[in-house]
């Protein structure tokens, strides 16, 4: 636009634009007090699109809005607002107007000005209407390390807004005043990154050692599983969230140091005599030094040393680790309750074998016993719920013959196991056998019985 002239309807698709440098007026937009007009630009190659006094780059003239921007690809390697006019956006005293930048590599500079916005001394103007949901773009002002990248310019009025249109942008800018509660994504100036909404890192990301990443007020910056976040410098979430699930290394600091979250994978594991406390319970890398402690009120018995807890009966175990500090962690600590289940016994192990025998005039053991794991004991009933005795009951006499035994084996580390009813225990009477008895006398009376005191046994042998 020529002075007092507004940009009118500007599109480019393609070519190359070199050197459109304007007075008062934009390199390329509105002439002096003119707004931008509608500028699209969807292709081509445009360098040093400047104003020599107070207009923008792109957009307004010198005391002109910017118009309504549009900026889908192409490349601009340079747009600059001399002194008091936006790189693109508003002049000197305008508003920034309606920017949109979806795509293509776009370079913008300002003195006073934003370096997308609004221009620089607007004290009643705002830096507009500004997304930014995809492309390469670099925004900066220099003036005095206050100028603003995006937003208003210097003694300029409100910042405008800044949004990213549901996508996850990289800009980089020297400073942002608009307002961002509409944009996700990480604006980075000189290597310091601010990050706004919520970031999951896609791959390995670093914090160079002299360089900050902060988290805006109400971001997120997640690590995940597998991705290695690498922080030689400084990472600040005093008001976001810091979360990770993958892996933090590096020499550097966390503002503020992480709470130490350890985890147990189980809380109750089948018998084992030697437990890796260092792989059972969960510490996350980075942690400073674990030592591990043994509590009391737990039913177990055991001991540990170094990480390695050694049961010597099962059951619960208290057990507490502590974490020493480090630059990314708090010094932690944590009881956790493990519970070491007890072995069961093989019932088809176990051979219960009755007492079969002759009368001997002996005692023997009723039931042996035979299988039974060796850090268990044996203990015996007459009746599936009656009194268990470990002493082995004895049977002697015939008339033991038919008695059964229920059998219990128990152990510090083994579930109680009970047999179903044994089989009977049989003792058989001795078979005696005699020789040598004579018959004294006896008058025939038709039978061959012989009556008390008509034997002679004085010679009689007993066999059996």
């Amino acid at each position: 636009g020529g002075y007092c002239g507004d940009g009118g309807i500007i599109t480019i698709n393609g070519g190359t634009i070199t050197n459109v440098i304007g007075n008062n007026g934009a390199g390329i937009g509105g002439g002096m007090n003119g707004s931008g007009g509608k500028i699209t630009i969807n292709g081509g190659t445009i360098t040093n699109a400047k104003s020599n006094n107070s207009g923008a780059g792109i957009g307004g003239g010198s005391n002109g809005s910017g118009g309504k921007i549009t900026i889908n690809g192409g490349t601009i390697t340079k747009a600059h607002g001399s002194f008091r006019g936006a790189g693109i956006g508003g002049g000197g005293n305008g508003d920034g107007g309606t920017i949109t930048i979806s795509g293509g590599t776009v370079t913008e500079t300002s003195t006073y000005g934003a370096g997308i916005g609004g221009g620089g001394n607007g004290e009643n103007h705002t830096g507009g209407t500004i997304t930014i949901s995809g492309g390469a773009v670099t925004a900066t002002s220099y003036y005095d390390k206050v100028g603003v990248g995006i937003g208003n310019g210097y003694d300029g009025g409100t910042g405008g807004t800044l949004s990213s249109a549901g996508n996850f942008v990289f800009v980089n800018a020297n400073r942002v005043n608009a307002d961002t509660s509409g944009f996700s994504g990480v604006i980075e100036n000189d290597g310091n990154k601010t990050v706004y909404g919520s970031y999951t890192i896609s791959g390995n990301v670093e914090i160079a050692s002299d360089k900050t990443m902060t988290l805006s007020s109400k971001s997120a910056l997640i690590v995940p599983d597998g991705k290695t976040l690498t922080v030689n410098g400084t990472l600040n979430y005093t008001v976001g969230t810091f979360t990770n699930n993958g892996i933090l290394a590096g020499t550097g600091t966390l503002i503020p140091a992480l709470d130490v979250n350890i985890t147990r994978e189980n809380s109750e594991i089948a018998f084992t005599e030697m437990v890796a406390l260092n792989t059972l319970l969960k510490i996350p890398n980075g942690v400073g030094s674990a030592t591990y402690v043994l509590g009391e009120g737990g039913t177990g018995v055991g001991s540990i040393k170094d990480s390695t807890l050694t049961v010597t009966r099962a059951g619960t175990f208290f057990i507490t680790v502590n974490t020493a500090p480090t630059n990314f962690y708090k010094a932690g600590s944590k009881t956790v309750k493990l519970t070491i289940q007890k072995k069961n016994v093989n019932g088809s192990d176990i051979n219960i074998v009755p007492y079969l025998g002759t009368y001997d005039g002996a005692y023997h053991n009723a039931v042996t016993v035979t299988g039974k794991p060796d850090d268990t004991n044996v203990s015996y009933s007459t009746s599936a719920d009656g009194i268990y005795s470990s002493d082995c009951p004895k049977v002697k006499d015939v008339s033991d013959t038919g008695k059964t035994y229920y059998i219990m084996i128990s152990g510090d580390n083994y579930n109680t196991w009970t047999s179903a009813i044994s089989q009977a225990v049989s003792i058989t009477p001795v078979l005696v056998s005699y020789s040598g008895i004579t018959a004294i006398g006896k008058t025939y009376d038709g039978t061959t019985v012989v009556g008390s005191g008509e034997w002679d046994i004085s010679g009689v042998t007993l066999t059996g």
